[in-house]
């Protein structure tokens, strides 16, 4: 969001996939070619599994269960890697995994990017901020993408929203209506919550699309709005992403400090580290709030600014 798109770089599923193919390719005259990603699926799939990753992490009961991440690891990596063996890493990545696509549309907002060189190693460019996200042939997205865009925001809301006193006030409904509801009755509370939440920003993103297609007319439709003005969405995602996790970071963060050395649980101390102590005086109260609130206000004024210039 704030630097550059590290993920094509460090993604292991692509760089899994690479080191294999170039060892199976050796020795044969033509690499394999890919069959073509079907353009009518275009990046529904990757919106579908960025709800279901938000479902998992926020509402699942059993998300932090290392067995139940490993077997999930195992089963997304192993249709990723079926999937681009079969379409691509390209076509796949760009259309399917949703980390792939997160970190593409936060870095549009971030002042570098990768550029043409003439040379052996990569380059950068430096542009202001956000700059990518008007640019042509970035600014207008498929509708998939801007669903995508929305299901960014719809997450990060959700998750506040779930700590909130209005989500009680919807529990204390929900428990009047039914005291004896189970564990399986509240996830699925929960889940109608993140989707109604997801539909309404969407259906409000839409509406007011539809009312500047009435009124200014000329033959643009709703979704053709929605496409032009999805990536404006962007820097409000931005900031409440910031927002909601700069903190979280700067403490949980320190968690890999002493999991460097001991990794798996076993009593190791490899370097150490093992008895260090999360610091969570590492940043006040004070200076998050600040943080978060500028991170938020700055966002949306961005936000205003880009769709007065895509208005243009």
């Amino acid at each position: 969001m704030l630097v550059g798109n590290p993920w094509p770089l460090i993604n292991p599923w692509r760089t899994l996939f690479d080191s294999f193919s170039a060892r199976a390719r050796a020795g044969r005259p033509e690499p394999k070619r890919f069959q073509p990603y079907p353009a009518r699926v275009g990046a529904w799939p990757a919106v579908g599994l960025l709800l279901g990753f938000y479902w998992f992490e926020l509402i699942f009961p059993f998300s932090a269960t290392p067995a139940v991440l490993g077997i999930l690891i195992v089963l997304y990596s192993a249709v990723t890697w079926a999937g681009m063996a079969a379409y691509g890493p390209e076509a796949w990545l760009a259309n399917v995994d949703p980390f792939y696509r997160v970190f593409d549309l936060f870095s549009r907002f971030a002042p570098l990017a990768p550029a043409k060189a003439s040379g052996p190693e990569p380059a950068l460019v430096l542009r202001p901020y956000a700059a990518q996200l008007l640019q042509s042939g970035q600014a207008h997205v498929s509708v998939a993408v801007a669903c995508f865009v929305i299901a960014m925001l719809a997450g990060v809301l959700f998750d506040g929203l779930l700590g909130s006193g209005h989500w009680t006030t919807v529990e204390n409904a929900v428990h009047t209506l039914d005291p004896k509801l189970g564990d399986v009755g509240w996830i699925l509370v929960q889940t109608a919550g993140f989707l109604i939440l997801w539909l309404a920003v969407l259906g409000l993103f839409l509406l007011t699309c539809a009312l500047m297609a009435a009124t200014a007319g000329g033959g643009i439709g709703t979704l053709d709005y929605a496409r032009a003005f999805a990536a404006t969405l962007i820097p409000i995602a931005v900031g409440y992403h910031f927002a909601h996790t700069f903190s979280y970071i700067l403490i949980q963060g320190q968690a890999i400090v002493p999991l460097i050395s001991d990794p798996f649980g076993l009593g190791w101390d490899v370097f150490g580290t093992r008895d260090y102590k999360i610091d969570i005086m590492v940043m006040s109260t004070k200076t998050a709030w600040y943080l978060a609130v500028g991170a938020i206000v700055t966002g949306h004024s961005v936000s205003v600014y880009l769709a007065h210039v895509a208005a243009d």
